[in-house]
């Protein structure tokens, strides 16, 4: 992810958006979770990626999005996704962590 992120500010972008995968009803994705073929991140893998890209991102880039979820009986997991706050507040103590002040969103 960190390359993605690198070539895409190479590219030139005015902000960036960060979102999850879901899994949401409906799809192969669902059906290859309900057979235990796949496992969305944790909050923490999520919280670890996200610090990490928001931490390679040059200042004057701001972030719109960094989070997201889907209705709530489309979703199927992660469950972590219904509660924006936890993953604020988590971002925001990795981002501390990191020694970065907190991001503010547009």
């Amino acid at each position: 992810y960190l390359n993605s992120i690198r070539s895409v500010i190479n590219v030139g972008v005015d902000g960036l958006k960060i979102h999850p995968l879901l899994v949401v009803k409906g799809t192969p994705l669902a059906e290859s979770w309900k057979r235990g073929e796949f496992e969305p991140p944790t909050l923490e893998q999520y919280v670890e990626a996200a610090t990490a890209m928001i931490l390679e991102t040059p200042l004057d880039i701001p972030f719109h999005r960094l989070t997201s979820s889907a209705p709530y009986p489309m979703l199927l997991a992660p469950d972590w996704c219904r509660r924006r706050v936890q993953v604020f507040t988590a971002l925001t103590r990795s981002l501390v962590e990191a020694g970065r002040k907190p991001i503010h969103l547009l």
